[in-house]
């Protein structure tokens, strides 16, 4: 298996997509991994960095949340990519171990359906990052329609209460339906074996988080960390020195290690 594909989403607020130039190079320079970037918004007007990667631009569906459209839409794209090998990232998701996204999957069928990061699901359900599956399997497995339209409804009417996500201005309520509903498609397919997930020892072993912003250059370069989950917005001057400097560092180093398990495993009867 080999990642194609590598699937942002984001609407105009540059809260987030300022990081698609930055997440774009490093995927495509770094990794050798096609970038796409769903912009889901009225406006269309707004330039967007092509350099790196593929932006696919598309209006809001009417009676949906632009947020849910947005986090949704990572998961219906493959649909249009059949034969690629997709994987569903954020677009503040800074890619930084070659092991992690790519040695620990060479060796699994292209007819798996992957989770590179399974042990450290929320609330019981997957995180979405990292699905890695070809697009039809994307279709198969999460009964995916063929309009984005009819999925964003299908999303939305899903029974799913929880609130709880809140950037500068907003407040997302029912945040995370997008995990919730992919997750309960995944508990519910008929052929476990297909399944492939990754853990990693903590929820957020071995990445860099803005929530706790620190690393050593020295364990970048010893390759103990997978990723970064950036601070937040790229506009602020201390966070842009911050994050180019981090990127520098990314762009040179690379690797990751982890064990594979089921978090749904079903019990013999």
């Amino acid at each position: 298996m080999k990642i194609d594909i590598v699937i942002h989403s984001s609407d105009s607020n540059p809260y987030y997509l300022d990081f698609w130039p930055i997440v774009s190079k490093i995927w495509k320079v770094k990794f050798g991994v096609t970038p796409l970037l769903v912009y889901i918004d009225e406006n269309h007007d707004i330039p967007i960095d092509e350099t790196y990667g593929i932006v696919v631009k598309m209006k809001p569906v009417e009676g949906v949340p632009l947020y849910i459209q947005c986090c949704w839409v990572r998961f219906w794209i493959p649909t249009q990519y059949p034969e690629k090998m997709c994987m569903t990232s954020d677009i503040d998701m800074l890619p930084i171990s070659k092991r992690y996204f790519i040695k620990r999957i060479e060796n699994i069928p292209d007819t798996a359906y992957v989770h590179l990061n399974a042990g450290s699901k929320y609330y019981d359900r997957l995180p979405v990052c990292y699905h890695i599956a070809r697009g039809s399997l994307f279709k198969e497995i999460l009964e995916l329609p063929d309009t984005f339209e009819e999925s964003a409804h299908q999303v939305n009417d899903f029974p799913f209460a929880e609130t709880g996500h809140t950037i500068p201005g907003k407040e997302f309520m029912r945040w995370g339906i997008d995990e919730e509903f992919s997750t309960n498609k995944i508990r519910k397919y008929k052929d476990y074996s297909i399944f492939k997930f990754f853990s990693r020892s903590a929820a957020h072993d071995n990445r860099i988080d803005r929530h706790d912003w620190q690393y050593q250059v020295s364990d970048l370069h010893r390759d103990l960390y997978v990723d970064c989950h950036s601070i937040r917005p790229y506009s602020d001057p201390e966070n842009k020195k911050e994050i180019d400097k981090l990127v520098e560092y990314i762009m040179e180093t690379g690797n990751g290690v982890s064990k594979v398990y089921n978090p749904f495993r079903r019990s013999k009867q």
